[in-house]
């Protein structure tokens, strides 16, 4: 039987969530993003660590997250032009709290911009949400996904 690879370790998803909670992120980290509910890191090798935000629960959109990229997987989605990124997660016991940190890949690339009104693009639109749904995903938009060098577009954000 073949393992998989991992993407990250244990012990860094536990310093960088004890970090996250203490607001002291160690040296060689940086905060590369946050949405609604989560904090994003990079770790010096690399690695994006994804932290549920403080008075959120602990797991839940992390493990929604990898059961969604499971899903991907296990179901063989794809849609042209567009990947997701592979996720791993982590889960641990902090005090008397489950907690689960997600990780993944950095990728190298830009946010896609739109300027103008929702009419201007809303053919970019149609098409990020079909991307989105070929996928099983539901949370469809430019802050969402990287554009990479070479115009692959790459789901970052799986969690809805």
């Amino acid at each position: 039987m073949q393992t998989k690879e991992r993407i990250g370790d244990l012990n860094s998803a536990m310093t960088i969530y004890e970090a996250d909670r203490s607001e002291k992120i160690p040296d060689g980290w940086s905060r590369v993003g946050s949405g609604c509910y989560r904090n994003v890191y990079r770790c010096p090798k690399g690695t994006v660590y994804k932290v549920c935000k403080s008075g959120y629960n602990s797991s839940e959109d992390n493990a929604e997250e990898y059961i969604a990229y499971q899903n991907i997987v296990d179901n063989n989605l794809t849609k042209e032009g567009w990947c997701v990124a592979p996720v791993d997660s982590y889960s641990f016991i902090h005090g008397s709290t489950h907690v689960t940190v997600n990780t993944m890949e950095f990728v190298e690339g830009e946010h896609e911009q739109m300027t103008g009104s929702y009419e201007d693009h809303y053919a970019d639109y149609v098409e990020i949400d079909a991307a989105f749904k070929a996928f099983g995903l539901i949370d469809g938009h430019v802050g969402n996904y990287i554009v990479t060098g070479k115009g692959e577009k790459v789901i970052i954000d799986l969690a809805s």
